[in-house]
């Protein structure tokens, strides 16, 4: 079989461009290979792995847990079942996080539910003088970001915790300038009912009934965290805004910015007090 033969097949279950990306990777040829070398021969291995990926896309398995990466930011990012894929809109995320941080001073970020790494690498690439703190409640998405920080030459520089939310900073009477999240923010009854979102973990989606429920959290829990006039940074679900800033209002001043799309998505609060 020919990489153009394998494309046409694949193309019948899945859109054309997954297909033409996962024959790509099944002959480990770089994007547009099939295109390149459409005469190139698929061996018994690569049609085996394709024929699986292929069925299991058709069943809405995320490409980038198939493929076993995802760009994010510009770098690659590996990613598994036990993390989040990386979505283009964090990267709002990344940039409103690096506003707050100058090139030139040593500085400690911190992320909770820190997942595959992707956020916290990014900023710690764009700012080489400041260290990163990860936390997570499941060691398995942390396997996965100690694989990115390696990849990335970043290793030396983040200090990766087992724990939910801020228990395992709190427990090291650690506080931080800046604390990062982008927290599980789908209401439950509409994550269950959108079949596309049923791959990626629970644990990464669920905001509970009204999907606030980690926002609720962090009011509680950030003080205990962030050094007075330090900042928390937040991405936001489409439409949540008000009720969030609602919530974390509380702190002290908010300020919102929107995603190339026009949703009001990351909120910066500057944390007023300590506790």
């Amino acid at each position: 079989m020919t990489a153009r033969e394998a494309l046409r097949e694949a193309a019948r279950r899945i859109p054309p461009r997954d297909a033409a990306l996962l024959v790509d990777q099944a002959l480990g040829m770089g994007p547009h290979g099939v295109y390149r070398e459409p005469q190139r021969a698929l061996d018994a291995h690569a049609r085996r792995w394709l024929a699986r990926a292929v069925a299991a896309r058709a069943r809405g398995v995320p490409l980038a847990y198939l493929r076993g990466w995802r760009e994010f930011h510009g770098h690659v990012f590996r990613v598994s079942p036990r993390v989040l894929v990386p979505r283009p809109e964090s990267e709002h995320l990344v940039e409103a996080a690096l506003a707050w941080i100058d090139a030139g001073i040593e500085v400690t970020v911190a992320e909770l539910g820190v997942g595959s790494g992707a956020v916290l690498a990014s900023i710690l690439r764009m700012r080489p003088r400041a260290r990163g703190i990860g936390s997570d409640v499941d060691p398995g998405a942390l396997a996965v970001a100690r694989r990115n920080f390696r990849a990335l030459g970043l290793a030396g520089r983040v200090t990766l915790l087992a724990g939910d939310l801020t228990a395992p900073l709190v427990a090291r009477g650690l506080r931080v300038p800046l604390l990062i999240m982008n927290p599980p923010y789908v209401p439950t009854a509409a994550l269950a009912a959108d079949p596309l979102l049923a791959p990626e973990p629970r644990v990464a989606l669920d905001g509970g009934v009204d999907g606030l429920d980690f926002y609720r959290r962090l009011r509680r829990e950030a003080p205990r965290v962030v050094r007075p006039g330090g900042h928390l940074v937040v991405e936001l679900g489409d439409g949540q805004r008000p009720q969030v800033q609602a919530i974390l209002g509380e702190l002290g001043p908010v300020r919102v910015s929107r995603d190339l799309a026009g949703v009001e998505r990351v909120m910066v609060v500057e944390i007023g007090h300590a506790l």
